[in-house]
């Protein structure tokens, strides 16, 4: 939550009267629990009861969410689509989950279904098998329509290592909506954070706010 990315965008809200809306997850950043208890299902339910309770019935919404979040914000707008008017994608990776899947070896596998875990890469965090499951739920393959009809709009940096930027043109191959739009950063890493990226980030929004006029 007090991450560049949403620092700068809740500055330029600010500054152009925009109302905003910022939160962690349950298990990380601020919100309370311990991460290890919550699934990729459960942060879903969180921006779920955020849009639906922080905001107004007939106030338009432009979701913005990175890497994960970014998946998330996909299935919010898919669930709520008389409240989404936009959408902007940082790094996302639609088909992490499967892509996930398939790094796991065979002792891997076995640990998790023993009820044990294994190292995500990230720090302390481990994955788990329900973690697993609930994830693999929310992926999307290569071939399947997605059924966001919003302006949508990708940024993706070339030297991201965690999610190949590639996976952004393909994804406006297979997002329904006719407004999509990719921005390719040369420069750029996951993060999508250094000063260049956050002009980026606000010039996107910015865009696609005076575009289509959701807010006077």
């Amino acid at each position: 939550m007090a991450g560049e990315k949403a620092m700068i965008l809740e500055q330029y809200c600010s500054i152009h009267n925009h109302s905003f809306i910022r939160f962690d997850y349950r298990g990380l950043g601020e919100s309370s629990g311990d991460r290890q208890s919550f699934t990729p299902a459960d942060w879903l339910s969180d921006a779920l009861t955020v849009l639906d309770t922080l905001t107004g019935a007939a106030e338009p919404q432009v979701l913005v969410g990175s890497s994960m979040g970014a998946l998330l914000m996909l299935h919010v707008a898919m669930k709520r689509p008389e409240k989404v008017v936009g959408v902007v994608g940082i790094a996302l990776p639609f088909d992490y989950p499967s892509r996930l899947q398939k790094l796991l070896t065979t002792e891997m596998k076995a640990a998790v279904e023993k009820g044990g875990t294994i190292p995500s890469g990230r720090g302390d965090f481990t994955y788990n098998k329900k973690f697993l499951e609930d994830g693999l739920k929310l992926g999307f393959d290569h071939d399947t329509p997605i059924q966001v009809n919003c302006p949508v709009r990708l940024l993706h940096g070339v030297r991201d290592d965690e999610v190949p930027w590639d996976l952004s043109p393909k994804l406006m191959s297979l997002v329904d909506s006719t407004d999509v739009q990719v921005t390719i950063s040369k420069s750029s890493d996951h993060r999508f954070s250094e000063p260049q990226d956050l002009q980026i980030l606000v010039n996107t929004v910015d865009q696609l706010l005076k575009q289509y006029e959701f807010y006077s």
